[in-house]
């Protein structure tokens, strides 16, 4: 994993670091496992927990399961005696779920590991997504030691995010339209 300092010598300065590329280094991903924990390992608007991949090789399909907390059951042992033990609730789940860390607002000179714990939230991957189709999130920059809140509208195309994650195959990513700039205005043509 990439520190912010590595990351930095492959850049002129580090304002020419796309979002994107910050959301791959150690400091974020330090900071984000800091927030996730502190949330209880689930998200905060609709209390799902991420899903995890499974292989049936007798189904010959994937199936995506959900370990919820562990309770007494009784299973038998090498001997075939029964025995106490905890094992986590398995259920089956609709769809893919993974945890995002949602920035309540962004500053625009502002790392993304740099925000106070209550400008942080964990969100599922679907209302993260949901989130931002349906509200914008405030930007704001520095101007004489102050936060100023300017007019920023999402990419049309990547909705703010700058990249689209399923596709870090191609170009690690990066939406083709705003170029990682997240923001109509910032875009440079």
């Amino acid at each position: 994993m990439i520190t912010f300092q590595e990351l930095k010598s492959n850049f002129v300065s580090a304002s020419d670091i796309p979002y994107f590329e910050l959301i791959k280094t150690k400091e974020w991903y330090d900071r984000r496992e800091s927030i996730i924990a502190r949330d209880g390992h689930k998200c905060t608007t609709c209390g799902k927990l991420p899903t995890m991949a499974h292989y049936d090789f007798k189904s010959g399909k994937t199936v995506l399961l959900w370990f919820g907390e562990e309770k007494l059951v009784y299973a038998k042992n090498e001997d075939g005696h029964l025995v106490e033990t905890y094992l986590p609730e398995v259920t089956f789940a609709d769809k893919p779920y993974s945890l995002h860390v949602h920035h309540k607002l962004y500053v625009l000179d502002k790392l993304p590991w740099d925000y106070s714990d209550n400008e942080l939230i964990v969100l599922c991957n679907w209302c993260h997504w949901d989130f931002h189709e349906n509200n914008v999130v405030p930007v704001y920059k520095t101007a004489n030691d102050k936060l100023e809140q300017i007019e920023a509208t999402p990419c049309t195309r990547c909705n703010g995010a700058g990249w689209f994650p399923e596709y870090t195959h191609v170009q690690s990513g990066i939406c083709f339209r705003c170029r990682g700039a997240r923001y109509e205005q910032l875009i440079r043509h």
